[in-house]
């Protein structure tokens, strides 16, 4: 017997919403009912909840006595006891099935690629950090120093190399040709830096954690250093734009990998050959997991204005590493500041990307808004 069948033929050890409900009315929880879905009158909610989770094989398990309030207040306190409704209501997991095999006829054999996966590409970031042990920041913060601009380089330098290896454990990426690549890798990698420096800063005292013990404080504390106040004023953006938003918005890993994965994987990169539509069909397929994962959250009724204010996060990211490519090309050719050839040339592919930057900025638009 499999989940679904347990779950069906468990004893009914309680009732809610005994009473006979209008059809008008979610047979589930409650709510107002979008039509017949599946086999029972639901709302939108609780058929995408049981979508997901028959499409995921997914194992719930109540932490009570398998006898929780189903409500719309509380559907998504015990996600075994709703899917569980969802049976009795009347739904059927074939069809899901059915639906889903509709669907697959009109779809190319790169659709639904297992890897882009919320759960996978948290998977994948995990691993490429474990593996990249400089990602790894103490939690005794005494000892830290504070960045300069060859500290800053060094850190970038080692992003890349970072990047690189990520991009790698992400199997489609393979499929690209070598020129688009490199090339993604090159123009997405301000953005990333600066993304990837605020989520791993969320837990920090005002600063922003680089790597290898080296931190932007929000304030200037070397008054001598010719690049310490441009430095600090790029941190205290980064503050103010990023870190507290997503510390607002308790941003969690996985959501962090799949917004990681809509900047790199950007069809409007200018610069790409034909591979440009393979991307878009990527990307598509992130959003929509995405959106999928926001609905599942626990006590977050309110999935697309959530979906839509992670996305307004990127927003920052394009000028914010405008301002850090200034700052580093500005030392790089007016004060004789040593440059490592791997920053030279992130900074002139970054540079050269603006009309793909305002492609991302269109993007994020349009896509919170729907």
């Amino acid at each position: 017997m499999d989940t679904y069948e347990a779950i069906q033929t468990w004893p009914q050890k309680g009732q809610h919403f005994e009473e006979k409900l209008p059809s008008s009315y979610c047979a589930i929880c409650g709510d107002d009912a979008t039509g017949k879905h599946y086999g029972a009158n639901s709302c939108d909610g609780c058929k995408g909840f049981f979508r997901r989770s028959v499409r995921r094989h997914s194992l719930y398990h109540c932490r009570k006595s398998r006898n929780c309030p189903v409500t719309k207040d509380k559907r998504n306190q015990c996600r075994y006891c709703r899917l569980r409704k969802c049976f009795k209501c009347g739904m059927k997991k074939e069809a899901v099935q059915n639906e889903r095999d509709k669907i697959s006829r009109h779809r190319t054999s790169e659709d639904m690629l297992p890897c882009f996966a919320p759960e996978a590409l948290r998977k994948i970031d995990a691993d490429t950090r474990s593996y990249c042990n400089y990602f790894h920041m103490p939690v005794d913060m005494r000892d830290k120093r504070i960045a300069t601009m060859p500290l800053l380089c060094s850190s970038l330098k080692l992003y890349v190399c970072y990047l690189m290896e990520w991009a790698s454990r992400i199997e489609p990426f393979d499929e690209l040709f070598s020129d688009d690549k490199v090339h993604l890798c090159k123009t997405k990698v301000l953005q990333l830096f600066v993304f990837e420096l605020a989520f791993r800063s969320i837990h920090a005292n005002d600063v922003i954690l680089l790597f290898d013990f080296c931190v932007i404080p929000r304030n200037c504390e070397d008054q001598e250093s010719t690049f310490a106040f441009d430095i600090a004023r790029i941190g205290s953006m980064m503050l103010d734009e990023l870190v507290n938003p997503l510390t607002d918005y308790q941003i969690d890993e996985t959501e962090f990998s799949c917004l990681k994965s809509l900047i790199f994987f950007d069809p409007n990169t200018r610069g790409l050959s034909e591979n440009s539509d393979k991307i878009r069909n990527w990307r598509c397929q992130i959003m929509g997991n995405l959106l999928d994962y926001v609905s599942d959250r626990e006590n977050d009724f309110d999935k697309n204005s959530r979906y839509g204010e992670l996305l307004l996060l990127l927003l920052p990211l394009q000028r914010i590493s405008w301002q850090l490519i200034d700052v580093i090309q500005y030392a790089m050719l007016y004060c004789e500041v040593s440059i490592d050839p791997i920053v030279e040339e992130v900074l002139a592919a970054s540079g050269s990307a603006s009309a793909s930057e305002r492609s991302l900025q269109r993007f994020i638009v349009e896509a919170s808004s729907n």
